[in-house]
C-alpha cells in the first residue's frame, strides 16, 4: 500500500482523481470520464488539463 501511495503522490491531481474514481471508489470508466470531462472512445479525448507523459 505504501509504494502504491508514493507512487500515486507523484502523479498530477487530475490524474490522482482518476485513478481514486476508478478503483478505490468503483465508480467505473464512464463516470469517471464523464467527471472528467474525458470521452471513453477509441480515440480518447479530454477537456481536463492532463499533464504530458
Amino acid at each position: 500500500m505504501i509504494d502504491f501511495e508514493k507512487a500515486l503522490a507523484t502523479l498530477d491531481t487530475t490524474h490522482q482523481l482518476a485513478l481514486l474514481m476508478t478503483y478505490r471508489d468503483r465508480q467505473g470508466h464512464a463516470v469517471t470520464a464523464a467527471a472528467l470531462g474525458c470521452s471513453i472512445g477509441r480515440s480518447p479525448t479530454c477537456s481536463a488539463p492532463l499533464a504530458a507523459d
